[in-house]
This record gives C-alpha cells, sequence and structure tokens, in this order.
C-alpha cells in the first residue's frame, strides 16, 4: 500500500517527465493524462524564490506578509501567484493554495509545490 505522499510524488514524476501514469479506484484502473511539459520551463527566477520563502512557512503566510519577505509590490505578488491570461501563476500551475484566514489571504506552498522544489 502506498501512502499519499508516495502516490503524490509518482504521480508528479510521471507528469513532469512524460511517463504514462494510472490509478486504480476501487476495481477500476484510470489512465491520468500526459502533460508534455517541465514545470520549470514555467517558473521564472521569481516564482522560484516565492516558492522557496514559502517553504519556511509551513502554516502558510498572509500575503502582505509575504511581499515584504520577498521584498516585492502588492501587484507584482499578484501577478506571480494568481498570473494572467498568457501567463500561468503559481496558483494555475498547481503550487500553492490561498484560503482566507481571520480576514486576511494566507498561502500556503502544498504537496507538489514541496516536491518541485526539493526535487530543483
Amino acid at each position: 500500500s502506498c501512502d499519499a505522499n508516495a502516490k503524490c510524488a509518482a504521480t508528479c514524476a510521471a507528469f513532469v517527465n512524460g511517463i504514462k501514469a494510472f490509478d486504480v479506484m476501487g476495481a477500476d484502473i484510470m489512465m491520468l493524462p500526459v502533460l508534455k511539459f517541465s514545470y520549470y520551463s514555467l517558473l521564472n527566477e521569481a516564482k522560484k524564490s516565492l516558492l522557496k520563502t514559502l517553504l519556511q512557512y509551513s502554516d502558510g503566510i498572509a500575503l502582505q506578509q509575504l511581499a515584504k519577505k520577498a521584498k516585492i509590490s502588492a501587484p507584482l505578488l499578484s501577478y506571480h501567484i494568481h498570473g494572467t491570461q498568457k501567463v500561468d501563476g503559481l496558483k494555475q500551475l498547481g503550487l500553492v493554495e490561498i484560503e482566507e484566514q481571520n480576514g486576511k489571504s494566507v498561502i500556503q506552498i502544498n504537496m507538489l509545490g514541496k516536491l518541485l522544489m526539493k526535487a530543483h
């Protein structure tokens, strides 16, 4: 039996490297889509730097605090996190989660983001 972290790591490795992967749900076998791109080519240095900073905050960090830590403006931080119609942000890439806590937006690196940064 495989734990959730191992499943996530194996699936991510397959996606990032364009390898066919499948999942078993009960008695059904489901082929997962093959993604033929590299996350690394989609991450500029600013996005990588933000992910490295987020690794230091396992419980997440308020967006305002992250902007101060990263020494960038709030609009630029929003660009890197949310992206645009033409450029995917960290959220669209599935590398971070954002939720409201006590009236503040808190961002946290997720398992895929952690695995990607540790492998890089």
